[in-house]
């Protein structure tokens, strides 16, 4: 039985997305390509796990049908339709035409993860900047297979590959955050890089908080008015004496 989240999915249109092959950026197309399979359970469609059964077979007709559901999303979802009549055809061109990661990119993008430092960026910022380059990568390297077995399974890849993006974003923090990221440090099991996010936005809301300067207006204007009522001058006795 189907998880509720891949019940809740399943119904969403697969290609309904603007997103579009057209030759360029192979690499994201593909990654949303195949996260919509996996969650219609039809992977096996092109990557050549699903055989077609032999014609007098009771299972032939409803193959064919689901073979031409993943062609029919493949096409539509291509500028340039690539004719075949089996959806593992269509799909291994497109991965002998356009698969091969760039690596010269990828070079260039992880050079600039490991110069990239928050300087006088806020948080949010700084995980926005940093973020942009891990997808660049994550679409660039199409030559990575991670697996599956059902929903909301994390493979032993993912986790790692969570792991090295904490500390890639640690490095690059103020050393404000020094002690919050040694308290991190100490968290077991080791949390997520979301999850490492929300404890940094917390701790930088909190100091935001804690040098405010809320209370200042109203202490100063206590001294201004202290200052202008000043104190009582010394009141001459002698004027009041009378004359001998």
């Amino acid at each position: 039985m189907s998880s509720p989240l891949c019940a809740s999915i399943w119904h969403i249109g697969v290609f309904t997305s603007p997103l579009r092959f057209d030759n360029t950026r192979y690499g994201s197309w593909r990654r949303t390509i195949l996260v919509a399979l996996f969650l219609r359970n039809k992977l096996d469609f092109i990557n050549g796990s699903s055989i077609k059964p032999p014609d007098n077979s009771p299972l032939a007709r409803q193959w064919q049908r689901y073979n031409d559901l993943v062609v029919s999303w493949l096409i539509n979802s291509l500028s340039e339709n690539i004719v075949r009549k089996l959806a593992k055809d269509i799909w291994s061109e497109l991965e002998e035409r356009y698969g091969q990661a760039d690596a010269a990119r990828v070079f260039e993008l992880k050079k600039e993860l490991a110069r990239i430092s928050q300087g006088s960026l806020d948080i949010a910022s700084y995980f926005n900047k940093i973020k942009q380059l891990w997808d660049e990568i994550d679409a660039l390297s199409i030559s990575r297979v991670r697996s599956y077995s059902n929903c909301g399974f994390k493979s032993d890849y993912q986790k790692d590959d969570d792991v090295q993006k904490v500390y890639q974003f640690f490095m690059g923090l103020n050393d404000t955050y020094v002690q919050t990221r040694s308290n991190i440090f100490m968290i077991k099991p080791f949390p997520s890089v979301s999850s490492v996010h929300s404890v940094l936005l917390s701790d930088e809301k909190q100091r935001q908080v804690s040098t405010s300067p809320r209370f200042l207006p109203t202490f100063a204007s206590f001294n201004v008015g202290v200052s202008k009522q000043g104190f009582p001058s010394r009141v001459n006795f002698d004027a009041h004496k009378s004359p001998v």
